[in-house]
């Protein structure tokens, strides 16, 4: 059984992050400056307190007490942060381990440190898209493999032509479908909500205000929505409506995330915001039975 690699661990933790990063409600992930990472290895310096995890803390910050980790990591410099945020937007594909081993704490991955995935603890529940990439390969060399030692004793000419005569019929359906129907793997803002879109021909919004982005499943139910006194704004004491300020005006969003058109990050809602900028439905209602 083959064991996992660095790059097998780089690979899951970038996995666990793509599908974690819209679920943090302070949005410091989804917008991973080395500013609002350096926040969020405060916030969670207290959640994760295992003594793993708070030794991932101080190696990569190279801290010498254990005492008042939060003061310290308050004033390291941001930029020790930048090979972090390089890994999370795709900047670099193999950074160090002790960048790996903080980012696994700060989005929650397991199994960590490196040394339990490569025993394999829980490895199934990591996915690693590198051991399925090696395993697709795998997979087709040895198709190759095997069509190179086809015996002519076995298939006679016949069968050979309905072979071929069938990948090509395979192959010409697949030209088809992508010509006629290119398959939408990019997202585009309309108006209050993403639309799927075809990637190819297509030419970024008016002074890149609406531009075409790569498809995220997170996104399809990212929608701009409108609210009044009587809408929930809260569950559970937690905000399920987000928000962001511009022009004097708020706009009011379903999840948190950024802003389709400015790249602003959204704000979770708060009774101060409630109580200045929310409407009051009677009012909307009287109004329209007044016109």
């Amino acid at each position: 059984m083959n064991k996992a690699t660095l790059e097998d661990y780089a690979s899951a933790i970038k996995h666990h992050y793509n599908l974690v990063k819209m679920q943090d409600s302070s949005g410091l992930l989804l917008n991973p400056t080395p500013a609002n990472l350096k926040k969020a290895c405060c916030n969670y310096l207290e959640i994760r307190n295992s003594k793993n995890d708070r030794g991932v803390f101080k190696d990569f910050f190279n801290l010498s007490q254990e005492d008042n980790l939060r003061k310290q990591i308050e004033k390291a410099d941001s930029d020790r942060l930048r090979p972090v945020q390089y890994f999370l937007i795709g900047k670099t594909d193999n950074p160090q381990q002790t960048v790996l081993e903080l980012i696994a704490v700060l989005i929650d991955f397991t199994p960590r440190p490196f040394i339990s995935f490569f025993r394999g603890e829980n490895f199934d529940e990591a996915v690693s898209d590198h051991s399925i990439e090696v395993e697709e390969e795998k997979t087709k060399n040895i198709a190759e493999e095997g069509l190179k030692n086809i015996s002519n004793d076995y298939f006679d000419r016949k069968r050979v032509i309905i072979i071929f005569g069938f990948i090509g019929l395979v192959f010409l359906g697949y030209i088809i479908k992508k010509e006629l129907f290119p398959s939408k793997e990019c997202m585009q803002w309309n108006n209050d909500h993403y639309e799927e879109v075809v990637c190819e021909g297509n030419k970024l919004g008016f002074a890149n205000i609406n531009p075409i982005i790569d498809r995220d499943e997170n996104l399809l139910d990212f929608k701009k929505i409108e609210v009044c006194d009587s809408t929930t704004f809260f569950r559970n004491n937690q905000p399920v409506v987000w928000y962001v300020k511009q022009n004097s005006k708020c706009e009011f969003f379903n999840a948190p995330g950024l802003h389709p058109n400015t790249n602003k990050p959204l704000k979770p809602i708060s009774q101060y915001i409630i109580d200045k900028y929310v409407k009051n439905c009677h009012s909307e209602l009287n109004q329209d039975t007044i016109k």
